[in-house]
């Protein structure tokens, strides 16, 4: 999967993300927000695991992150021993990465194929869907949390959200930067219903994909995190 995606774009997308116009920033989100899920989220980053890793993605256009958390995940498992409920694999994305949190309706509503330079491989045209969620993999014969025993099963291969989140993998949205690309989709006439910026946001949030989970600062989750033990990746 090949993004083209110029620093300048990045840049325009997220609008004061990047270069710090206080227009963009929107509500602050705390934790007793109920749309936060905190109870939930620090349930899950602070269990007890031998390997804690977490991801920063900033740039939907560096998709080499998928294949980096899938090599991760399998040399715990295969190379040191880790077993699978011993890892837990957060991924923070933020700027422009943060529409790959957001399901297929506002994708297609908000044209960010187009804003993003992000094309749909079944097509070549700019993409109406997520096309990094669904998994091309079928798990009929697996329950939720099951593994197959083969080492050579498809599902060691896999490196969509949809199959990375079957392996315990966390994905963040920034909170922020939904405010930022909901000001940015207001701003560009992509706004078919001419909705405000906090009607975009709205709707956004009402659109994740399941099981993510959004923070209120990914700049700042990533330090909470290390704080709480995890080992920082970087990709730009």
């Amino acid at each position: 999967m090949s993004i083209q995606l110029s620093r300048r774009t990045i840049m325009t997308m997220v609008g004061g993300a990047v270069v710090g116009r206080t227009s963009a920033w929107g509500h602050d989100l705390r934790p007793d927000d109920p749309d936060y899920h905190f109870q939930e989220y620090e349930a899950i980053v602070n269990r007890s695991a031998r390997a804690k890793q977490v991801y920063e993605w900033p740039n939907i256009a560096n998709t080499l992150i998928f294949a980096n958390i899938r090599n991760s995940l399998n040399g715990f498992q295969f190379s040191y021993d880790i077993p699978a409920e011993e890892i837990q694999v957060v991924v923070q994305a933020y700027s422009s990465a943060n529409p790959a949190t957001f399901d297929d309706y506002i994708w297609e509503k908000y044209r960010f194929g187009e804003a993003l330079g992000v094309r749909d491989p079944q097509t070549n045209e700019p993409a109406t869907r997520n096309i990094f969620f669904a998994t091309p993999v079928a798990y009929t014969t697996l329950t939720p949390g099951q593994q197959p025993a083969d080492r050579n099963h498809p599902f060691f291969a896999d490196t969509s959200i949809e199959g990375l989140q079957r392996r315990r993998v966390l994905f963040l949205a920034c909170h922020q930067s939904t405010h930022a690309l909901a000001s940015a989709a207001s701003a560009s006439g992509r706004n078919p219903d001419q909705k405000s910026v906090d009607e975009i946001v709205d709707e956004f949030r009402q659109h994740f994909l399941p099981g993510i989970i959004e923070t209120p600062a990914g700049v700042g989750e990533l330090v909470r995190l290390q704080n709480m033990g995890y080992r920082l990746v970087v990709n730009h």
